[in-house]
């Protein structure tokens, strides 16, 4: 089942601003993928792309039990670059140490399913 957030979900600073949010989830009963599509060219897309997802994550962890899942992952998928044509182990490694979780930057979202 997908799960749209952005633009569906309020989701606030403490001062009032509205927060980063991702497009959405795609949630089975084993696996939930929160996932940020993107329809850019420029250079900054995967940083700007991590947070969304990291603060969705994070605001997720405070109002769920995210151990539910026996998978969490997040995709971050470009349709203007469906490949990655620069490496970004600097930003994979850092969103893993903030949240825990996998960023797969892809073209493709692999769902496995029950």
């Amino acid at each position: 089942t997908f799960y749209p957030i952005d633009n569906c979900i309020d989701i606030r600073r403490d001062n009032g601003d509205m927060d980063n949010r991702c497009d959405g989830m795609l949630v089975n009963d084993d696996e939930l993928l929160f996932v940020e599509l993107k329809d850019r060219d420029s250079h900054k897309w995967i940083a700007k792309g991590s947070v969304q997802l990291e603060v969705t994550i994070g605001n997720f962890k405070k109002a769920h039990d995210i151990g539910l899942y026996k998978r969490v992952a997040a995709y971050l998928c470009n349709k203007q670059r469906p490949r990655v044509v620069v490496s970004c182990p600097n930003e994979l490694q850092k969103f893993y140490d903030n949240t825990g979780y996998q960023l797969i930057v892809d073209r493709n979202i692999k769902i496995f399913g029950n």
